[in-house]
């Protein structure tokens, strides 16, 4: 497998071929990350630097180098290791800086913020070298308000709560602009019937190895939201109705939203803090998780058959069968050959 370089402003500047060991994880609702291993040369420590792109031409998705190492040894020889995320996390760099009040679809809030704080912001020092088009994938409606959150953080915590994802393509490879998409998986689980299920089982012999966690550790139903003011007089909502035993709350701090002296209605402000309780409980559900490495030669095909984000059904040699988020995929590459492992994971529970 090969792996272009492009420099920090897009252009094409090398290739990285055949590296000792490859490593490209894509996931649905966080930067993908990578790493390549291969043999050091005064060539390859010109080509690698702090910024520069990586993309592969058989995939959509663009990496961005932030870390580099050089090992130096007689027996095992001189050896480069470049890793990183994927090029989202350069909305990481940003922060919510004004207060933004939210209402109407979600894909355009995101889009919104995305536009407003590192596409075209107003401060033209503030601007990425990102792409972000409109979308209509999400016809979902949000009641949000964000001041002073990272960028980054406030779009997966939006994604996560509304089912959606996102990742930064490439349509150009001999001149790189990131372009980051809003994504919705598609359902392709057993009981649908709007396409063809995927279903991966030892019984369909494309399931090699499995593990099964369910774990509560960190979940919570009933969010607490606490507002502007101070004291007894300070604002609160609660999202959630569990109660007894079953009930688990969270606190959420959310001083940084604000009526702004009466401008924002009472309704609208309390029902922008439910939403933000409603995103904080979207990170503590149950987590239950498949982790399994598939037969890539056997039944169904990556990115023709199914892909990052997608909903399928996944059976253990137990009997434990359950309908999965994809929600990433690691491919790996070495003198072993080529793997496929995805992280299944269902937090819907």
């Amino acid at each position: 497998m090969d792996f272009n370089v492009h420099s920090s402003d897009g252009v094409l500047i090398g290739i990285i071929e055949n590296p000792s060991s490859a490593i490209w994880t894509r996931r649905y609702q966080k930067p993908g990350d990578f790493e390549l291993y291969f043999p050091a040369s005064d060539d390859a420590l010109v080509l690698i630097a702090d910024d520069c792109y990586i993309t592969r031409e058989d995939a959509p998705e663009i990496m961005i180098v932030e870390r580099v190492e050089l090992t130096t040894d007689e027996e095992e020889g001189n050896y480069i290791r470049v890793t990183g995320r994927g090029a989202e996390c350069l909305l990481d760099r940003r922060i919510v800086l004004e207060q933004t009040t939210l209402s109407g679809r979600v894909d355009a809030a995101v889009l919104r913020l995305v536009d407003e704080n590192a596409v075209s912001p107003a401060n033209p020092a503030r601007k990425l070298p990102i792409i972000m088009p409109a979308s209509t994938i999400a016809p979902e409606t949000i009641r949000a308000q964000y001041t002073g959150t990272n960028l980054l953080e406030t779009v997966q915590e939006i994604c996560k709560a509304y089912g959606l994802g996102f990742r930064a393509v490439v349509d150009n490879y001999a001149k790189v602009t990131p372009i980051i998409e809003l994504l919705r998986g598609t359902d392709r689980s057993e009981g649908q019937t709007a396409v063809s299920p995927v279903v991966f089982s030892p019984e369909y012999e494309n399931l090699l190895s499995s593990s099964y966690v369910l774990d509560t550790t960190k979940y919570k139903n009933v969010a607490i939201v606490a507002g502007e003011g101070e004291g007894k007089a300070r604002k609160r909502a609660i999202y959630g109705e569990a109660s007894g035993m079953a009930r688990r709350e969270l606190y959420v701090d959310a001083r940084d939203m604000s009526t702004n002296e009466g401008e924002i209605s009472a309704a609208d402000y309390t029902a922008q803090m439910l939403a933000r309780g409603a995103e904080k409980l979207a990170e503590h559900g149950i987590t239950e998780a498949f982790d399994g490495e598939i037969d890539t030669s056997n039944t169904f095909v990556l990115d023709r058959d199914y892909t990052c984000g997608d909903i399928v059904t996944v059976e253990n040699e137990y009997g434990i069968r359950k309908d999965e988020r994809i929600t990433a995929i690691m491919e790996s590459w070495d003198e072993s050959g080529y793997t496929a492992v995805p992280i299944f994971e269902n937090v819907e529970v």
